[in-house]
């Protein structure tokens, strides 16, 4: 009976999502949409900071799709992103965003959470030079990382020290992790 139960239980949760990730949801007039073939979507939004420009890297993977050894993974790849890629080694990520004036928390930050990973940048306006260096640094946080041994070392003392600074109810899931 108990098998039971979770089948229909399965079906239901099934039909659920079915119908509503098949539905189109609404979208306001002010708000410009489009996916690529190859599964790229962008949003322009005519809103935010004065003088902002906001540009969101979303990717609909969250810490959800991790097994149970591979728990944190995602927060801290999430970290790596900032300490070097193909076309920003090393620190040239951080040097970039001073030469723009962003400063970390108030002018890009990124998240993980169940079911995406986030970052976002806000750019000063009408710089076109800002915009090609912050898409070019997304195209590399989606496919040139590179992860030096050092700053590896480092952003897992990070992520650890932020995960022990949260409720201990997160802290088992690290068990038998690299972190």
């Amino acid at each position: 009976m108990l098998r039971l139960n979770h089948i229909v239980s399965f079906i239901c949760i099934l039909t659920i999502s079915a119908q509503s990730f098949g539905q189109n949801l609404f979208m306001p007039n002010n708000i410009k949409y489009k996916k690529f073939n190859n599964g790229f979507s962008y949003y322009l939004i005519p809103e935010g900071a004065r003088g902002k420009v906001g540009m969101y890297l979303v990717s609909n993977t969250g810490s959800l799709v991790e097994n149970p050894q591979e728990r944190g993974v995602g927060h801290f790849l999430e970290h790596m992103v900032f300490k070097g890629s193909k076309n920003y080694p090393g620190d040239e990520t951080a040097e970039l965003f001073d030469k723009m004036g962003l400063r970390v928390g108030r002018d890009y930050n990124a998240s993980v959470d169940n079911l995406k990973t986030e970052y976002e940048i806000f750019i000063p306006e009408g710089n076109l030079d800002n915009l090609h260096q912050t898409l070019l640094l997304f195209k590399d946080w989606i496919s040139d990382l590179q992860m030096q041994n050092e700053a590896f070392k480092v952003e897992q003392k990070v992520v650890i020290e932020e995960i022990s600074k949260r409720s201990t109810v997160s802290s088992p899931f690290l068990k038998g992790t690299p972190l």
